[in-house]
């Protein structure tokens, strides 16, 4: 349990008291502490799943995601975002835009938050943009 400073805890009352107001019910400055460790529990705990979730793909990325050598692609490979802006050398937001509808509309995939790309469609998918509008 935290000591929570005397402003806290009338802060806490101040905003929570009207949403117990309509159930009848009065709350206490231990209500408040008990309302501020939990929510403190809460984000902590949101913190942590965050923390984990960026180092899972830290390592997702340094472990499934080696740098491409010099142009040389894997069929079977996905690559990111920045790396498919490095393979295509044109910034990491031309990319993005070009997943979204509305724009040329780049091969990709979704995997929750995540996009990837298999730079052969991509490169395949640009050359046909190429040969069908004759530049």
């Amino acid at each position: 349990m935290t000591n929570w400073s005397p402003q806290r805890i009338k802060e806490t009352l101040e905003f929570w008291q009207p949403k117990y107001d309509q159930l009848g019910v009065k709350l206490t400055e231990e209500d408040a502490r008990e309302i501020l460790d939990n929510l403190t529990g809460f984000f902590n705990t949101l913190a942590e799943i965050d923390r984990r979730q960026k180092k899972e793909a830290v390592e997702l990325d340094s472990e499934s995601q080696k740098p491409i050598e010099s142009g040389k692609t894997n069929e079977d490979k996905l690559v990111s975002v920045a790396e498919l802006a490095k393979i295509l050398n044109v910034p990491a937001s031309w990319i993005y835009q070009r997943t979204r509808l509305g724009q040329e509309v780049i091969p990709h995939m979704k995997m929750g938050k995540y996009i990837r790309f298999n730079p052969i469609e991509v490169i395949s998918f640009f050359k046909s943009q190429k040969t069908e509008s004759g530049n």
